[in-house]
């Protein structure tokens, strides 16, 4: 009986060309049914991260997947909030709600937001323009 080793169970060497998430599934197939073991994890590197994969190992597998997460899949969000919860556009002014609309091509709704130049005229007399020269301002 194996008891509190971290040994790898199996390894494949590919060719440069093939990437080794197209094999995960196979390979932990493989020793789900060979070997008479109860995986209480899965630890790989974070090139791993990905839904289909941890979806595979939590729900097919029943074990806890243990996988870094890649850096590269998290892009940083640009967009700024207000102290109130509304985003704050490139030139620094705060957003206006046009309402919510049925979004019909996903089936859900969403929350239209807009510059305030173009929807509040009070705002337009106090800003005419946009500083950053968006090309909705620029004739």
């Amino acid at each position: 009986m194996i008891v509190n080793l971290k040994l790898p169970l199996t390894e494949i060497t590919l060719p440069a060309n093939i990437r080794d998430t197209s094999v995960i599934v196979s390979q932990l197939d493989a020793i789900k049914n060979n070997l008479s073991l109860k995986l209480k994890a899965v630890i790989a590197g974070s090139e791993y991260d990905s839904a289909a994969v941890l979806e595979y190992i939590a729900e097919i597998i029943g074990t806890k997947p243990r996988i870094a997460i890649n850096p590269r899949r998290c892009v940083p969000s640009a967009t700024k909030i207000s102290s109130s919860g509304v985003s704050i556009c490139i030139a620094g002014f705060e957003l206006l709600s046009k309402g919510i609309f049925m979004y019909r091509a996903q089936n859900r709704k969403r929350h239209k937001f807009v510059c305030p130049i173009k929807r509040s005229k009070k705002f337009a007399k106090e800003n005419p323009y946009c500083p950053w020269l968006h090309p909705s301002f620029v004739e």
